[in-house]
């Protein structure tokens, strides 16, 4: 194959220097804060509640606690101060809902 017609080699320090500025041309494109642009400026709220005895030795879900776990995550997301009057920011009462622990 005559020299002229092979394509430029691409060099280790070329390749590098184009992933670092693809990389970063994607971060900068991004939010500054990492809150989302579609969400208005929003952050979510996370509720994290956990207990112990809310599972038995046996590995078996514990009803009761498990109720009031889900009661006490409900409110503190809401703000309400009744688990029913959390639901409602959410739900109304002709809709059908699913809950999976």
């Amino acid at each position: 194959m005559p020299e002229d017609t092979k394509s430029p080699k691409l060099t280790r320090k070329d390749f590098l220097r184009a992933g670092t500025l693809g990389a970063l041309g994607l971060g900068l494109g991004l939010p500054e804060s990492g809150v989302s642009q579609e969400s208005g400026g929003k952050r979510a709220k996370v509720v994290l509640a956990r207990k112990a005895e809310a599972m038995s030795a046996e590995g078996q879900q514990e009803p009761k606690v498990m109720d009031s776990l889900l009661s006490e995550a409900l409110t503190a997301l809401t703000g309400e101060k009744s688990a029913v009057d959390a639901v409602r920011h959410f739900v109304s009462p002709a809709d059908t809902v699913g809950v999976k622990m």
